[in-house]
């Protein structure tokens, strides 16, 4: 039975997961990227990733990049978190190594996809975010991405809500620098005990969250909203109703009707990519 392979490549580590033609994990692999050193060593563990996890049935690799991507030309564009590989033909690269057709896509977008297939995926319009050390989201209307005029649909991460990008008050690093607060496994231990006594210093964060969703329901007319992530699952889950609530408070006069899920699951950007691979 073929199967494919997903990768998502972050600053830290690269993930590699084989899917059967279920989207049923067989197995998987995590090295590190090694970012600060030369493209040679960061290419080099990719490969030897992809290498441990294919069979003799692999058919495609899919990649998910947090990052602009040209995934026409399977290259990358920029490459924040991963600056040695600026540019980089990714896609080239790895068909000329392993022998195996690969996909590029931005890793949002590719969350946005695979979530949508576990969550909903009879959803007509999908927003996938993800809120983790940025944020970044994919649109998926009736099981295709939005990809936009040049590429670049869903950076909604940098719109801007009181004189700041959304990045600044909602991922990871925002929460901490903001609030002193760690967005983590370990913080998410303790956060309920500590909720009512962190809701006054988090007011204006939750209206700021609440009129970023608000607009962008009001622009997409989604019927199911997928917040993945690490700041996502780790901390702003456990104020899903005051988000819920604070943002149907901003709709009040305006038609609007869509589910709020938070997504659980590790690495659904990797599933993602492998999806997408069946689609070439």
């Amino acid at each position: 039975m073929m199967n494919t392979l997903g990768v998502d490549i972050g600053g830290t580590k690269i993930y590699v997961a084989r899917y059967n033609a279920n989207m049923k994990l067989e197995a998987e692999t995590k090295v590190l990227t090694q970012a600060d050193k030369p493209k040679e060593e960061t290419l080099n563990n990719l490969i030897q990733a992809i290498e441990e996890v294919r069979d003799e049935n692999t058919k495609s690799v899919g990649i998910a990049w947090a990052g602009f991507v040209d995934s026409e030309k399977g290259r990358i564009v920029k490459a924040p978190n991963v600056p040695n590989l600026d540019g980089f033909a990714l896609c080239e690269y790895i068909t000329d190594k392993i022998k195996l057709p690969s996909f590029i896509e931005n890793d949002a977008r590719a969350f946005a996809f695979g979530a949508r297939q576990s969550v909903e995926p009879n959803s007509k319009i999908t927003l996938g975010i993800i809120l983790g050390t940025g944020v970044g989201s994919g649109i998926v209307i009736e099981g295709q991405i939005l990809k936009g005029a040049h590429g670049y649909a869903g950076e909604i991460g940098h719109m801007v809500v009181q004189q700041k990008e959304i990045e600044a008050w909602l991922s990871g690093p925002g929460i901490k620098k903001h609030l002193g607060l760690d967005a983590s496994t370990q913080f998410s231990e303790i956060l309920p005990k500590q909720k009512q006594s962190l809701l006054p210093p988090l007011e204006n964060h939750l209206n700021i969250f609440a009129q970023w969703l608000s607009g962008l329901v009001l622009t997409f007319d989604p019927d199911t909203i997928i917040l993945g992530g690490g700041a996502a699952r780790y901390f702003w889950q456990h104020f899903e109703a005051e988000i819920i609530n604070r943002t149907n408070d901003q709709l009040e006069n305006y038609p609007h009707d869509f589910q709020l899920h938070f997504y659980n699951q590790n690495n659904a950007g990797a599933a993602g990519a492998a999806a997408l691979c069946r689609l070439k």
